[in-house]
């Protein structure tokens, strides 16, 4: 099966007959676009769950470009032909490398990129190309950006802005010494691994984990700061209820059942996400209810402290989080 990252691609190449096209063995689904041939055929759809697609002879010249829930998508460098013209292909990709970027990050960067049909990319381009937003706290405020009262424990501002429904940004500005693309590689990372365990275990009726991307900074206007930003994360917006409705659904015996517990106590451990033992980690979404896995930024780490959600429980409800914590449950 291929795994299909969001981030746009025009991958061309010439195929012999004979060939295979493969694709990572990791995947959930996806589809190609033939183009048209040097022979004028009509473009062509193919659609498969198979890990590899054989070349047709009708079809010798490609555009492969791989589409996920309606947005372009990049498959990994894994992408190769077998048979009488193996090769690796290379992708030729819209946005260029940040100087600040290693090359092997931005080899782990550049599945993860914004597609270039993005529904936001356009109203992105056009507000960070006017002016140096994320020069300072202040240039954020004078754009546009509504800006929490509290930054959190890892300091980067998150933040909305009404050109942007449905989604909001993390970032940090060029007064701030953090190294950002790890940050949001981390971050996306931890996303991914709470979305496999979500699977994994059936979860999707109590949990869903919102997608997240990187959008690379135009070049110009140049930063002036002392510590130079080139990328921000872009975060599906879960619409997540207020601090106070959300702790008191987490007290709530009507709401945290058993099967909510057990959704939760599966996420955690399997992901090692240790800092969702907090409701305001995992927030209920306004829209279906659902917990929102908002913080994965700390993940594949071991033992959670599970402890840290009892508080917040009910009497009956830290009865039976004690029970899950002590037997643990089936993984």
């Amino acid at each position: 099966m291929l795994t299909l990252f969001c981030h746009a691609l025009l991958l061309t190449a010439v195929f012999q007959e004979g060939d295979w096209l493969y694709w990572n063995e990791e995947a959930d689904a996806f589809k190609v676009v033939a183009s048209e041939t040097p022979t004028g055929a009509d473009t062509v759809t193919f659609e498969t769950f198979n890990p590899s697609f054989p070349i047709d002879a009708r079809y010798s010249t490609y555009t492969v470009i791989p589409l996920q829930e309606g947005l372009e998508g990049t498959p990994s460098s894994s992408l190769v032909t077998r048979g009488p013209s193996t090769r690796v292909l290379r992708k030729k990709n819209a946005y260029v490398k940040p100087p600040s970027v290693p090359d092997f990050a931005w080899e782990w960067i550049e599945p993860h990129l914004l597609p270039e049909n993005h529904p936001i990319k356009k109203s992105l381009d056009a507000m960070f190309s006017k002016q140096r937003i994320v020069e300072s706290e202040m240039h954020l405020l004078k754009a546009g950006f509504k800006l929490p009262k509290h930054k959190g424990t890892s300091n980067c501002f998150v933040v909305k802005h009404k050109k942007l429904p449905g989604y909001f940004l993390k970032l940090y500005t060029d007064q701030q010494p953090q190294t950002d693309w790890h940050a949001w590689l981390n971050r996306i990372e931890g996303a991914q691994f709470a979305r496999e365990m979500v699977t994994k275990y059936q979860l999707e009726p109590w949990i869903k984990v919102p997608k997240k991307w990187i959008y690379v900074l135009p070049s110009t206007p140049a930063s002036k700061g002392p510590h130079p930003k080139y990328l921000i994360l872009v975060v599906e917006d879960m619409n997540i209820l207020d601090p106070l409705e959300n702790k008191a659904l987490f007290a709530d015996d009507k709401f945290m059942t058993p099967a909510r517990l057990e959704a939760l106590y599966r996420l955690i451990q399997g992901a090692g996400l240790d800092d969702s033992c907090y409701p305001f980690n995992v927030p209920v979404s306004k829209n279906d209810y659902r917990f929102s896995v908002i913080d994965t930024e700390r993940h594949h780490l071991w033992p959670p402290p599970f402890y840290k959600l009892t508080k917040y429980l009910s009497v009956s409800g830290q009865i039976y989080w004690n029970h899950l914590i002590e037997n643990g449950l089936p993984m």
